[in-house]
């Protein structure tokens, strides 16, 4: 009996079934100008939304993808962050029930700005995964049931356009008065 392993057979000579294909690897990603105008926008949004923090979690997604490292990263370095989170809390010291307070939070905001940063680039990460799936789904045609019904594809399509901008933009103006609110608060 030899150490060498035997050599796998074909399906053809009827010794089994064939192997499934390897699974496609990711396109390559190149430079063009509208993934570095996406990749602004993203950037732009992030630091609206948590200043320089968010900068650093859009500049943590720009270097993964220019540098060729695995996309998977993103998120591992998000769920680092998530992590993080707590020690950064125990280190600097767990509140007593009398210090819990609006200071507590204020006294530093290590972990609000680790918590962005790890949410921001889990869900990127989950948006890149999922964004390649979806779109060999819609190649494929396949479309969900719901899509086919024309009232739940579009609810609002018996109003006239004038009144879906209005709506539209009467969403826009509350998120955007929470916001505030939330950041005056």
């Amino acid at each position: 009996m030899s150490d060498q392993p035997t050599p796998p057979t074909s399906a053809a000579q009827g010794a089994g079934p064939a192997r499934p294909a390897a699974p496609a690897a990711p396109a390559a990603f190149t430079l063009g100008w509208r993934s570095a105008f996406g990749w602004l926008l993203y950037a732009g949004f992030l630091g609206m939304l948590d200043g320089l923090p968010g900068m650093v979690a859009a500049l943590v997604v720009g270097v993964v993808y220019l540098a060729g490292f695995p996309r998977k990263a993103i998120g591992w370095l998000g769920v680092g962050c998530l992590a993080s989170v707590p020690v950064v809390i125990v280190i600097q010291g767990i509140p007593t029930q009398a210090s819990v307070s609006p200071k507590f939070v204020s006294r530093s905001l290590w972990p609000h700005h680790l918590t962005f940063i790890g949410l921001a680039l889990v869900c990127t990460a989950a948006v890149i995964d999922l964004v390649p799936t979806l779109r060999a789904l819609r190649r494929a045609g396949v479309v969900h049931p719901e899509a086919t019904d024309p009232a739940h594809a579009e609810p609002f399509r018996g109003l006239s356009a004038r009144w879906r901008w209005i709506i539209v933009s009467l969403v826009f103006v509350a998120a955007a008065w929470s916001c505030v609110g939330v950041i005056r608060a």
